[in-house]
């Protein structure tokens, strides 16, 4: 059976979590030191990377998912953000509600993929939509 966690910043994920019918767990970022290593088939981080004080917390994740598990992050790019500020199709008080708003790092789509292929995981979707990335990614 499928084995997985949905990872939420409590208050700040705009993602709706709404799973049924697998063996789900749904957790805060702050508890994801508690959950087992080498478990989980699929961890989904909803806003994580922006919001969580700890930089090594896709390290963490990372020890959380069996070989072969698929993490799949989403959360706003700094980027997109940007150049939606700088071309004048959103407001200095949208972008900073945008990139700021408890925020405790911003983070690129782009940049978090090299992360990801520079420690071997195969990259299987790169999207935006809006101001918003979703990547997924398989460990080796």
């Amino acid at each position: 059976m499928l084995k997985k966690a949905i990872v939420y910043v409590e208050g700040k994920s705009s993602s709706a979590i709404q799973q049924k019918g697998k063996e789900i767990d749904v957790i805060d970022n702050s508890d994801i030191e508690n959950l087992p290593n080498s478990v989980y088939d699929e961890i989904e981080l909803l806003d994580v990377l922006e919001y969580d004080e700890r930089d090594n917390i896709l390290d963490i994740v990372v020890t959380k998912l069996r070989h072969q598990g698929v993490v799949k992050i989403s959360g706003v790019d700094c980027f997109q953000v940007a150049r939606s500020f700088t071309n004048g199709e959103i407001s200095m008080e949208t972008a900073s509600d945008k990139l700021l708003n408890g925020r405790n790092k911003m983070c690129s789509v782009h940049a978090l993929r090299e992360r990801l292929e520079s420690q071997a995981f195969e990259i299987g979707l790169v999207a935006i939509a809006g101001f918003r990335y979703i990547l997924e990614a398989k460990r080796p």
